[in-house]
């Protein structure tokens, strides 16, 4: 009489993700810097068709001066104040992020993207107004969108440069 047995079928264990010493620090910089730029053009581009182009510029460089008063400064240093604030901040953040997508497909990177842009946004104009009080006065959907957007498009760039790039 036969034994009748199931078939060994082999289960293969989802892939282990790799170290964070294997992510990718360069492309998670240049990420940064570009989320960093899409974040300022959304910032500042519709402005310029609508009101005051430097508002956004003057309140980041705020909290230089907040700092380190300064009387009176020049266009140049209210630019140079900004872009030292913010510059670091997105290599920080997308590196951040970086860690949490590194080993993910497309898709699923950029809803990740997303929602850390989201989560930037919270930090940035409900905890840190308690340092800055200035940014609870220019909460808003506009801003919601730009920081979703910062988040999205540091994912995407971040997934392009560092070569694992897969679809969907």
């Amino acid at each position: 009489m036969a034994v009748l047995t199931k078939p060994s079928v082999k289960t293969h264990a989802p892939p282990r993700r790799p170290p964070p010493r294997d992510l990718d620090w360069g492309a998670a910089g240049w990420a940064g810097i570009a989320g960093a730029f899409v974040l300022i053009a959304l910032e500042t581009g519709p402005l310029f068709f609508s009101g005051d182009s430097w508002r956004p510029v003057r309140m980041v460089a705020e909290i230089v001066f907040k700092f380190m008063p300064t009387n009176n400064p020049s266009a140049f240093n209210i630019a140079l104040a900004a872009l030292a604030v913010h510059l670091p901040l997105s290599l920080i953040y997308a590196r951040l992020l970086a860690l949490l997508i590194y080993d993910r497909r497309t898709g699923p990177s950029l809803v990740i993207g997303v929602s850390f842009g989201l989560v930037i946004y919270l930090i940035n104009f409900y905890v840190f107004t308690a340092l800055f009080p200035w940014f609870a006065g220019v909460r808003g959907m506009a801003e919601v969108a730009d920081h979703a957007a910062f988040g999205l498009a540091t994912a995407w760039v971040y997934q392009r440069l560092q070569g694992r790039v897969s679809d969907a």
